[in-house]
Parts: structure tokens; sequence; C-alpha cells
């Protein structure tokens, strides 16, 4: 049996390792739409860390192989089918990693 839309089946963790303050509140809100729009059915269980431009430069070494700064790094914990699947019962699970001054610069583009 499906989950009904009106449960909160949508849960972003925020975890803010910078010296900034983003708004989390609009973070957790752009996240809702987003799953609503496109996953209304699944569940989804999203960590969100924010992090300064070392630490990203450092995780994109170690996951990527890339000693290059980057925006965003995103890590699937579904194993049993693709992300983008509107039809899996299974919960979405996941980690993003944001760059908060590669944001910064690319929040007036």
């Amino acid at each position: 049996m499906k989950p009904q839309p009106s449960q909160n089946l949508h849960n972003l963790e925020i975890i803010n390792e910078s010296a900034q303050e983003p708004d989390e509140a609009s973070l957790s809100k752009a996240f809702e739409l987003v799953c609503r729009e496109e996953i209304p059915q699944r569940e989804a269980n999203i960590c969100l860390l924010i992090c300064e431009s070392q630490r990203m430069r450092k995780l994109n070494r170690i996951y990527r192989g890339s000693d290059q700064d980057t925006d965003v790094l995103s890590f699937s914990s579904d194993f049993t089918d693709a992300v983008g699947s509107k039809e899996n019962d299974q919960p979405l699970r996941g980690d993003i990693v944001v760059d908060i001054n590669q944001a910064d610069k690319q929040k007036d583009l």
C-alpha cells in the first residue's frame, strides 16, 4: 500500500559546517516543493551538508579523484534502481554536499 501524499514523506536534514548561516526554512521549502512535484508518493530522506571550499575540494578529491573546486556533490544510497524512478516504493535516500562559497558566487547568475 502506497503512503498518502499528506503524510510527512520528505525529510531533509541540514548540517551546516560553514561560517555562514543559510536560510534553512527556504532550503526545506524548496526541498519539499521538488519532492512533491517529482516524487509525491515516494519517501525521501536526504542529508544536506553545507561546507566551505576547502572541505568540498577534499571530498571531491576523495570521492571523484578530482583535486578541483566544485559546487555540488551528490551521493545516492539507493541500491535498487535509478534515483529518477518515480515508480519505486523504496525510500529515496542520499546525501548532497554544497560548497557555500561556490553557491554565493553563482547565486546571481
